[in-house]
């Protein structure tokens, strides 16, 4: 397993934090402590190769997409 962290802030309390893994969603943390949102990827289920990887912040009835990080699964 593989912990995935993103540092988010924003005018409204945030909500949620979605990971996605492409366009499949991994996880949601809704308990960010301190501004800090993280899950564990179970990557062993991931297939070889290439992904990308992203956050979707939720507040006040909006969303959010960060940054996209890709990395390579390697077995």
């Amino acid at each position: 397993m593989v912990p995935l962290t993103v540092l988010a802030s924003a005018p409204k309390k945030l909500k949620s934090v979605a990971f996605y893994d492409g366009k499949r969603r991994i996880a949601t943390d809704r308990q960010g402590l301190v501004g800090l949102y993280s899950i564990q990827w179970r990557s062993g289920k991931a297939t070889r190769g290439r992904h990308v990887l992203r956050a979707v912040l939720s507040a006040g009835g909006r969303t959010t997409a960060s940054a996209q990080r890709r990395v390579r699964v390697c077995r």
